[in-house]
Order: C-alpha cells, then structure tokens, then sequence
C-alpha cells in the first residue's frame, strides 16, 4: 500500500528542544564560563564605581552642610585671629579676644606659664 502525501497547508518555525552534539555542548561550556567570569568582572566594577559615587555625594553633602549653615545663620566658620590676654579684672584668670572686633570668645584659668609671662621683668 502506498503511502498517502500529506497536503501542507502553512509552514511555522517553533523553538523546540534538540539534542546538542559533543562538540555543541563544549561550547555552550566555554561560553557559560566566559559569562560567568563577565558578570563577576562587572559586579566588581559595580562596586568600585558605588565606592567612588558614594565618596563624591559625601563631598557634595558636606558641601550642602555648610552652605546651608551660612544661609541659616547669615555667617561663615573662618579662621580669626585671636590674642591670649590676662583679664581686666579678675585674677589668674585670661581672655581670648578677636583681633578684629575685640569680642571676648573664650575665657579660663591661666596656667603656671600664663602667669610667668605676666611676671615684671627687672633692668
């Protein structure tokens, strides 16, 4: 009996499982290997960038900490010269005076030293 031809109506390809020769397969092991060894080469370089933005966004906070104070405040933190000087009225005990407008920001009890600089020097 002869076999009946099937009348083909449409054609379709479809993903479908296949068995991989030996040859196939050593090279989807190469390749896995080479992804792997991709992704953890990346997922360093992830982290070394992560470091560094995080390092540049701290600048930019401390940066934004102090401008924000000057605002707030309507002053800026600077270095200001300053004079030790004995208190006008109170004994064994100095002042540390601005240079530039004379305001008395700190005050304590002289030192031993302190008080050796005060001593009268005799011609």
């Amino acid at each position: 009996m002869a076999k009946k031809e099937q009348k083909v109506i449409g054609t379709e390809e479809m993903r479908l499982e296949v068995q991989l020769s030996e040859d196939e397969k050593i090279q989807a092991g190469k390749d896995l290997a080479e992804n792997l060894q991709d992704i953890a080469d990346l997922t360093y370089d992830l982290e070394a960038e992560k470091k560094r933005l995080k390092g540049r966004i701290e600048e930019h906070k401390g940066e934004v900490s102090r401008l924000a104070y000057m605002v707030n405040r309507g002053a800026e933190r600077r270095l200001v010269n300053c004079i030790w000087t004995p208190h006008e009225t109170e004994v064994d005990v100095k002042i540390l005076v601005r240079v530039d407008t004379g305001e008395i920001v700190d005050e304590r009890v002289m030192t031993d030293e302190d008080r050796q600089v005060n001593l009268p020097v005799e011609d």
